[in-house]
């Protein structure tokens, strides 16, 4: 009787295990249904906080230019004197002297030299620029968008120029007749000589940046100089800064005979037209610079059906937000004036058509090019972009958001598709 009754009660009591093992599990699956949504609140409110920031950004509202968009053609007054402190080198009074006497620096060239680098002579294929003398806050040509460059250097400061963007870097080559001539394609020997390059982007920069480390296994002496990166330790970049600065005090123009520090410094420069073309196509996420925190916005904004209401809306929110908000937007001399510390130095500038010519003579194939838009960019209306795509507004308004660049080149003597946009007193 008694194994009877143990007998009869078990099905009670598997019963209650089974019940007890179900609620168990039913908790179990609650729990874990409340850990996934609170992960999933939890990674909402890091999205939404990066997009607000992102959109803080595009706004304005992040930068100390929010008070003055669009920033680019502004000129100077007692409005944008009063929104920016000045680092103390910057502190300097206008003064009422005379600018009939004011150097604007030697552009001729050196004589007894052949070059392609030695601007200004027979072979030369580039324009001498001083980028403090344009800048002189009293005589200079651009002495109205002077105060940018005291803007750059209190964003450089404050760490907020240019976040999660590519590097400005100096590369360097010492050249010489003994170097290998195998790979270059007339066999050519090298000249003797030390040049160095600025990299301004969307100016054919990472070709040329390849080319220069290719010397090295030629003979060459090379290094690559970096004047700021966004994001590494504060005494990385005053260390990075310092060398660079070192470094560009060596730029002399081209000569015969070079000292262990003399160098001389090039540079490319584009029309603004063309430009922003390719700076769009790099900053919706390009090679390089997918991870620039802009991309998504860009291309959730501004891709359109068609090409040319891509750019038309590109053009608007750069108009609207001014070009900070993304590194390969910013204006051609700002960035030369940012890699050469605004130093008054001599800097070789030649024109984009010249490219293929500098390559020739870092050793490299003419023709070659790391980046080309139509593989290089995301998007296929953005592959497809041309200037084509401009209307008249369209233009209007690149122009004048590049204007200071309008009046840069127009100064140095190169004609840009702007010119008959702008105009200057």
């Amino acid at each position: 009787m008694f194994f009877q009754k143990r007998n009869n009660h078990e099905p009670f009591k598997i019963n209650q295990l089974r019940i007890e093992h179900e609620r168990t599990s039913k908790r179990k699956k609650i729990v874990q249904i409340f850990q996934i949504v609170a992960l999933m609140i939890f990674l909402m409110m890091v999205f939404i906080m990066n997009v607000f920031s992102m959109s803080s950004l595009l706004s304005g509202r992040t930068t100390i230019l929010a008070r003055f968009h669009p920033s680019f053609y502004v000129p100077w007054n007692n409005t944008v004197k009063g929104t920016i402190e000045f680092d103390s080198r910057f502190n300097q009074q206008l003064s009422e002297t005379s600018c009939s006497t004011f150097d604007h620096g030697d552009i001729s060239s050196s004589s007894n030299v052949t070059s392609i680098f030695n601007c200004g002579s027979v072979t030369g294929k580039c324009r001498w620029f001083y980028p403090a003398k344009f800048f002189d806050m009293n005589c200079g040509v651009g002495k109205d968008y002077s105060y940018l460059v005291a803007l750059m250097e209190t964003m450089r400061l404050n760490k907020t120029l240019w976040a999660k963007m590519p590097l400005i870097i100096l590369p360097t080559a010492a050249m010489n007749p003994q170097m290998k001539t195998h790979l270059r394609i007339d066999d050519e020997p090298f000249k003797r000589h030390n040049i160095s390059m600025m990299h301004i982007h969307k100016t054919a920069g990472t070709s040329m940046v390849s080319a220069f480390s290719s010397l090295r296994s030629r003979g060459a002496k090379t290094y690559r100089h970096t004047v700021y990166w966004h994001g590494k330790s504060d005494e990385q970049n005053k260390k990075w800064w310092e060398m660079s600065s070192d470094f560009l005090d060596g730029t002399v123009k081209y000569q015969n005979e070079w000292g262990p520090k003399e160098h001389t410094l090039i540079g490319v420069v584009r029309d603004p037209v063309e430009r922003f073309i390719s700076a769009a196509g790099q900053a919706m996420g390009g090679l390089g610079s997918s991870s620039n925190g802009i991309a998504p916005i860009l291309n959730s904004e501004c891709i359109q059906e068609t090409s040319r209401e891509t750019l038309r809306c590109l053009i608007n929110t750069v108009k609207k937000n001014s070009t900070w908000i993304e590194v390969h937007f910013t204006p051609l001399i700002l960035e030369i004036s940012f890699a050469t510390m605004n130093k008054d130095i001599p800097v070789a500038l030649f024109p984009f058509s010249e490219v293929p010519a500098l390559m020739y003579e870092l050793g490299a194939d003419p023709t070659s090019k790391r980046k080309v838009g139509a593989t290089t960019r995301k998007h296929d209306v953005m592959k497809d972009m041309s200037v084509q795509d401009y209307d008249e507004d369209m233009l209007r308004d690149v122009c004048e958001i590049y204007r200071i660049d309008i009046l840069f080149l127009r100064y140095i003597g190169y004609a840009t598709r702007c010119d008959s946009y702008i105009k200057f007193n």
